[in-house]
């Protein structure tokens, strides 16, 4: 029997066709394959070849995005799918938090057309809005990385963090909600207690989802995911805001100040006639 004859195969990958599902490598000017198929030495599967799970779906552009490996694992998540914003899962909180955000801007807008609020109280009135408005836009955000670091398959100290972080934050958001609803003007502004409780709350959701953060990226899961980005950044700004806010409740001494004449125009409209001289109004002393 006569010995098989053996070649040695010399292809250099910068030239080489891939399949539909693959893209030539990025590196490919400095390779060159030695052995048939060449696919493998020469190729990258690209996103094509990636079955995305339930509430996402594939990029558009999938056939430019390649695997982060020679195969396409459940860590091209991110690379390959983009989230599926019609799934209960996503659109619910969105839906929740967003028709929380709307009907407290509706109620703290007919306060202040309805009860005759100083310009000063106007103005704390809408900033409490305004910063609860930024924290539904917050929490929705820590809901959708909680659920990317389930989908993407996280260690279950990031997942349960996340969902720790995303749980407290919406408890806050809804006490919040209520006390906005049925408290008393009186008792939201001029109180200091009610502002540094929710500061408080929220700023300690933030710090756990910092540290799942933080060790979601120590897993090295993916390279980079909007929703990763959208709940960091989210995240940083409003931990900021809340140490602001709660340092303002906390060493705030308004309600120790007097009142201001349009408080007492509001407590004695009798004494503020246009007939009254002002040296004979009705105003009290209180003391220093």
């Amino acid at each position: 029997m006569e010995p098989i004859a053996t070649t040695t195969v010399q292809i250099m990958c910068l030239g080489f066709s891939c399949g539909y599902e693959s893209i030539i490598r990025p590196d490919a000017a400095e390779l060159v394959c030695r052995s048939q198929p060449c696919a493998g030495t020469c190729c990258l599967p690209t996103c094509l070849a990636f079955d995305c799970p339930d509430g996402y779906n594939r990029r558009p552009s999938a056939i430019d995005f390649a695997c982060s490996s020679g195969y396409c694992s459940k860590d091209d998540l991110g690379n390959c799918c983009v989230m599926d914003f019609h799934k209960p899962d996503v659109l619910v909180p969105l839906l929740i938090f967003m028709s929380t955000g709307v009907i407290c801007t509706l109620v703290q807008t007919r306060r202040c057309q309805t009860e005759r609020l100083s310009k000063q109280k106007s103005f704390k009135l809408t900033y409490f809005t305004v910063l609860f408005l930024w924290d539904v836009c917050d929490q929705t955000a820590s809901w959708w990385f909680w659920q990317y670091t389930a989908d993407i398959g996280a260690s279950w100290m990031v997942q349960a963090g996340s969902m720790l972080s995303a749980a407290l934050g919406t408890i806050v958001i809804f006490v919040a909600f209520f006390a906005g609803l049925f408290m008393g003007t009186t008792q939201l502004i001029d109180y200091r207690s009610p502002e540094l409780c929710y500061s408080v709350g929220a700023g300690t959701a933030d710090i756990i989802m910092l540290i799942s953060a933080y060790m979601f990226e120590m897993e090295g899961l993916d390279e980079g995911s909007w929703i990763k980005v959208l709940n960091l950044i989210a995240t940083l700004i409003d931990f900021v805001l809340k140490v602001m806010e709660a340092a303002g409740a906390l060493f705030n001494l308004e309600s120790a100040d007097l009142p201001t004449e349009e408080d007492m125009e509001l407590l004695y409209p009798a004494d503020f006639h246009a007939d009254v001289p002002s040296s004979t109004r009705h105003l009290p002393s209180y003391p220093r």
